[in-house]
């Protein structure tokens, strides 16, 4: 098989790349920090910089023109669908083609023409037909025509003079119109209606369809009063599977809970009464332990020590904590009701618990009573437990002495051990009266021998209870 050339160009980029590749482990790495940091740049003459905004001058001019160009071109078809299609003019269909929203972006200031005619069309009809609407008067445009004349004999002065309250007014009545909330229900449910209608059909889907963006758009409303059930509007599908997918809901459903929520005078989630009880025991710790901190200036306490008061404060910093309110003294976090929590507050912020530091003579009456305290509760404490222990053992050596005692005269010599009797132990069961033993050869049918075999270490009671273990002593050999 013949073998095939590789082109020039491409033996070319194969030795670089080997080359490279080779090159690539040997190479030192440039550091993160070297990477990020800006680099130097040339400074450039007078002369360069010149060139280069004679460059960017020639790049706008020939951008700005070919623009221009396809705009004008653009114009163009727009004319030429505004005589294909009558009824529009062509900056209809300019901005049909251009896809521009139609939202107008200002407003115009009312004409002095229109409070003219809406001042005097008033008094016109008023005196005409008490009580009528100038919009439902058959002779509307009769009057606007007479008013027309009596206006074009007015100078420019005379005109704005004249219209200066109607324009004030009428302009208060279009900022109401448009800012001022619904009192009328039925109003209301036409504004949300069209609105919200409007807002979802044109704007948001020329929006999606412009540039992608997916949209969920609910409404519901907040006042039982009004009418408008919950509106939905998504741009999707992919919405809809998103909120079944995620919340295991459809949005309908979460715009129903939405309403409901709304609806039903809840302000919000932290407003409850758990979050109420967490904020009164963070507000009320935070007194305690801003006073605890002034009072024991200049030392410093960083935290308060509620189950160790006595040992952590007091000790330490001679504070004393007077006039606590309640019956236990313990951290708020721990109080769970909410009328401890008020006493505890208005207590602490009227004065009445505060903390005090002890005078020098108060501190050492203080740590000598609690110190005859300590030692007093130690001392009940070992006459409490340390007799007993005495007497139980004074008790079982009592209980050893007569066991062995009948031990040796009951049993017999043929049985008896070569050690001696003292040392061996029995198991005898004595009753609780202590008057009449009774041997082990009598209690069970247990060989006499068992009985003078003393155990390994130890030494063992009448009940069998090992009292003290010894370690068996160790014979020289």
């Amino acid at each position: 098989m013949p073998a095939v050339r590789t082109p020039p160009s491409t033996r070319i980029s194969l030795a670089k790349y080997y080359h490279t590749q080779r090159n690539a482990s040997t190479r030192a790495r440039t550091s993160f920090a070297a990477q990020l940091a800006p680099r130097p740049r040339k400074k450039l003459t007078s002369a360069e910089k010149a060139v280069r905004r004679a460059r960017r001058a020639k790049h706008s001019a020939e951008l700005t023109e070919a623009l221009s160009e396809v705009m004008k071109a653009i114009w163009g078809h727009a004319e030429d669908l505004s005589i294909k299609f009558p009824g529009h003019n062509p900056q209809y269909y300019f901005q049909k083609i251009m896809q521009q929203t139609h939202t107008p972006s200002s407003s115009r200031k009312v004409s002095p023409w229109n409070a003219f005619l809406s001042a005097n069309s008033k008094k016109v009809s008023a005196a005409s037909n008490p009580g009528a609407n100038i919009g439902g008067l058959k002779g509307a445009p009769l009057i606007s025509r007479e008013l027309r004349e009596t206006w074009n004999a007015m100078t420019h002065e005379e005109k704005m003079e004249s219209t200066r309250d109607t324009r004030e007014e009428l302009e208060a009545l279009r900022e109401t119109k448009t800012l001022a909330p619904q009192n009328v229900a039925i109003n209301c449910f036409h504004d949300c209606f069209l609105s919200v209608d409007l807002l979802g059909v044109n704007q948001i889907s020329q929006v999606h369809a412009r540039t992608g963006t997916e949209v969920l758009l609910v409404a519901v409303r907040a006042n039982q009063d009004h009418f408008m059930s919950p509106r939905v509007f998504a741009t999707s599908e992919r919405v809809g599977n998103c909120f079944e997918t995620v919340f295991k809901r459809s949005a309908l459903d979460f715009s129903f809970k939405l309403e409901a929520f709304m609806l039903s005078g809840v302000q919000g989630v932290y407003e409850n009464y758990r979050c109420e009880i967490l904020t009164l025991k963070h507000k009320i710790s935070d007194i305690i332990l801003t006073q605890l901190q002034i009072i024991a200036r200049p030392n410093k306490i960083w935290r308060m020590n509620y189950n160790n008061f006595a040992t952590e404060i007091t000790a330490k910093h001679a504070i004393v904590c007077e006039g606590w309110p309640l019956s236990t003294f313990q951290s708020p976090s721990s109080i769970n009701s909410r009328t401890e929590l008020d006493v505890l507050l208005n207590a602490w912020t009227t004065g009445v618990t505060s903390f005090r530091r002890l005078e020098p003579d108060e501190f050492k009456k203080w740590s000598d009573a609690r110190f005859q305290a300590a030692l007093q509760a130690s001392q009940a404490q070992s006459h409490t437990q340390v007799p007993a222990s005495r007497s139980v053992v004074a008790q079982i050596i009592r209980t050893e002495a007569a066991a062995s005692s009948v031990t040796q005269n009951s049993i017999a010599p043929s049985s008896a051990p070569s050690a001696p009797s003292t040392s061996a132990s029995c198991s005898a069961s004595v009753d609780t009266s202590g008057i009449s033993p009774v041997t082990a050869a009598q209690a069970s049918p247990t060989p006499a021998t068992s009985l003078s075999q003393p155990p390994s270490n130890g030494i063992m009671s009448v009940s069998g209870l090992i009292v003290a273990q010894k370690k068996p002593r160790k014979t020289r050999l």
